[in-house]
């Protein structure tokens, strides 16, 4: 049986010596380049173990913040204050990118207000809401800074940082609320007090915060509203 052949177009004999032109080209650039090219794979081989010296770097100081964390932690714990601020002041400028770094902050301004030095307790504070961090230790830092305002009798600032607090779950976000309501009868914000305190009974019934806030309320003349009777159920009619 006969095999037919093919037509092979000048087109395609055109695109075979292109084919062939490029991989010549291609040798030649090597071959011409090959310092180049040696060097370029020296970089990238550079580059990659760069990238492992830096992750076995960033694991050691990772390990290594977490220690100094944990040793000024355990003197905060045990009311070595001055040993904790040593090793929270370190680790705070060392590794302020770090979860334990930004952690410090706070503990620095814990055990500053444990000392009694409010200034610098309200700077480690500040410092501390100005960056990220978990929202239940922010709620504690605004609510300790607004324990520091109200001790030095700057109540607008101390209900702002109260107010700001009141986002914290469960019981710190309510004895926030209290607090707020008695930085208003402090401003002598009775109108406002009154209403914040009701707030609070209406809110938070089973609450422990909820007997100081009748008691206020009862302070400032006001008593609290009584809680609203269930509503009556309606019966299907007997036959």
């Amino acid at each position: 049986m006969a095999t037919a052949h093919r037509k092979i177009r000048r087109k395609e004999l055109k695109e075979k010596d292109e084919f062939f032109t490029i991989v010549e080209w291609v040798q030649h650039f090597f071959w011409s380049h090959l310092t180049e090219v040696l060097v370029s794979a020296a970089l990238v081989a550079a580059v990659a173990a760069l990238v492992v010296a830096i992750s076995v770097y960033s694991q050691h100081r990772s390990r290594a913040a977490g220690e100094k964390f944990y040793l000024a932690f355990n003197a905060f714990n045990q009311k070595e204050y001055d040993v904790a601020l040593q090793g929270l002041t370190e680790l705070a400028d060392s590794d302020p990118e770090r979860e334990v770094g930004r952690l410090a902050r706070f503990y620095m301004g814990a055990a500053y207000l444990a000392k009694g030095d409010l200034p610098r307790a309200r700077e480690a504070f500040v410092l501390f809401l100005n960056e990220p961090s978990d929202p239940a230790f922010k709620g504690l830092a605004a609510e300790d800074l607004g324990a520091i305002y109200e001790r030095t009798s700057d109540f607008k600032k101390a209900e702002e940082y109260y107010r700001q607090a009141t986002s914290a779950p469960g019981a710190e976000g309510v004895r926030a609320e209290l607090s707020v309501a008695r930085m208003l009868e402090r401003e002598g914000n009775r109108t406002a007090a009154i209403s914040a305190y009701q707030t609070l009974i209406d809110r938070h019934p089973f609450a422990a915060e909820r007997q100081d806030a009748v008691e206020a309320l009862a302070n400032l003349g006001a008593a609290s509203a009584p809680p609203a009777a269930p509503a009556p159920q309606s019966h299907p009619a007997s036959h």
